[in-house]
């Protein structure tokens, strides 16, 4: 009984799976478009995410000049 029971299970699973060539490709193609979107949208929040970095640190120095001296001096002694 729980053989029979397994094996319907089985064949219902495997029934649902596409196996057609054209299909397979159409979800291959699909695949590869909602990656390309998800990365690029993930790129433009990287580079997003930068620029407010560096505003918030272009508003943190011109708050408090006194920073600035040192962490220019770190700067120079870094790049030389």
């Amino acid at each position: 009984m729980a053989t029979l029971a397994r094996h319907k299970a089985q064949n219902t699973v495997e029934s649902k799976i596409p196996t057609d060539p054209l299909t397979l490709m159409g979800l291959g193609i699909g695949a590869v478009v909602v990656i390309w979107l998800i990365f690029s949208v993930v790129k433009k929040m990287v580079g997003i995410a930068i620029v407010l970095a560096l505003a918030a640190g272009a508003w943190f120095l011109w708050t408090n000049p006194q920073y600035l001296a040192p962490i220019m001096a770190q700067i120079r002694q870094v790049t030389g």
